[in-house]
């Protein structure tokens, strides 16, 4: 009912909605583990608020039946939350999944049971096809491991759909045929 209604809602253009929210977004940090050259934390490492613990699940309880996805995604490395599987189990109780962008640095069992659980779509950033460039783009993370990672996520959840985002730079510009090839 509740699709229907947000339907309605868009191709009346109301200005009062009927509908409540299906899909949400939410920022678990805003920490990272990486300083790449195109993001902010290459200069700041961010202020590590937890918003999931600031008391926003209680206020936003009351739309949570109504919410089939959840995008964990802002300015942070998510899996750095390090008891993010206990809030995305709980999340789970009203049947929500879960989208997220990560950049595959941290991957353990948990997270892995998680992605198999409670995800349908995983954004995987990864500007760079070799180790140098990798390396030298996303300054602090390593490319073995990322790749060692991307192969773990695969092998764990062959169903999950894993997209490959690319900021594409004067760093990597020649290198999009073979990055492409490397996806």
């Amino acid at each position: 009912i509740n699709s229907f209604l947000v339907y309605g809602d868009v191709i009346r253009k109301r200005l009062v909605l009927n509908g409540k929210p299906s899909k949400i977004q939410i920022e678990t940090t805003d920490l990272c583990n990486a300083r790449c050259i195109m993001c902010s934390h290459a200069y700041n490492r961010g202020t590590g608020k937890d918003i999931l613990e600031s008391g926003i699940i209680g206020r936003i309880e009351p739309i949570l039946p109504y919410v089939r996805t959840i995008v964990l995604h802002g300015n942070g490395e998510p899996f750095l939350k390090k008891d993010l599987t206990s809030y995305l189990r709980q999340f789970s109780e009203y049947h929500i999944h879960f989208i997220t962008n990560t950049n595959l640095s941290i991957v353990n069992d948990e997270i892995l049971h998680a992605l198999r659980s409670y995800f349908i779509e995983l954004n995987v950033s990864c500007d760079a096809h070799e180790k140098a460039l990798y390396e030298m783009i996303r300054a602090g993370l390593n490319f073995e491991t990322f790749v060692e990672n991307v192969k773990r996520v695969r092998a764990a959840c062959p169903e999950l759909v894993m997209k490959m985002n690319v900021v594409v730079m004067r760093q990597n510009l020649t290198h999009l045929s073979e990055i492409v090839r490397f996806a």
